[in-house]
């Protein structure tokens, strides 16, 4: 009798760690397949049902200094169910946003205040959601600086 219940808790315990090397074997599996959509992030190959890859290409766009393509592409990102992935898209899109204001600078005033305005909009958005986020408090303290709001 006691050499059943042994055996039978060895045989249990076996399957228990099978059910966990085939569930991280999968997991395995899913961080290739995002590895490879974040490697092969361009727009002819953009796999949009991972929401990394489009990430990865928002922030090649914006590194690359395309503008217009990266802000619609992070702001494709915010409205995400991550909510990792919408602050990281929140983030970037008020530092593009700043980057943007501080290229042009006060010289085009067309452009230079509302890019400072829709970064603090972004950065407070992020804030909303995130209070802890002290780099986007940062960054909205700094576009206050550049730009004060009148009471």
């Amino acid at each position: 009798m006691k050499r059943r219940h042994i055996h039978l808790a060895f045989a249990l315990g076996s399957i228990l760690f099978g059910a966990l090397t085939a569930f991280e074997a999968l997991q395995l599996v899913r961080a290739h397949r995002v590895n490879d959509a974040i490697l092969n992030a361009d727009s002819e190959q953009l796999n949009t049902s991972m929401s990394q890859a489009r990430f990865a290409y928002a922030a090649t766009l914006a590194k690359e200094g395309n503008y217009d393509p990266a802000v619609s592409a992070f702001k494709e990102l915010v409205q995400s169910d991550d909510q990792g992935l919408k602050h990281a898209a929140l983030f970037n899109l008020g530092n593009m946003h700043l980057h943007e204001a501080l290229l042009r600078g006060p010289q085009d005033e067309t452009r230079w205040l509302p890019m400072i305005e829709f970064a603090k909009q972004s950065y407070r958005n992020l804030l909303r959601e995130d209070p802890a986020a002290w780099d986007a408090r940062y960054n909205l303290e700094y576009a206050l600086r550049l730009a004060p709001e009148l009471e």
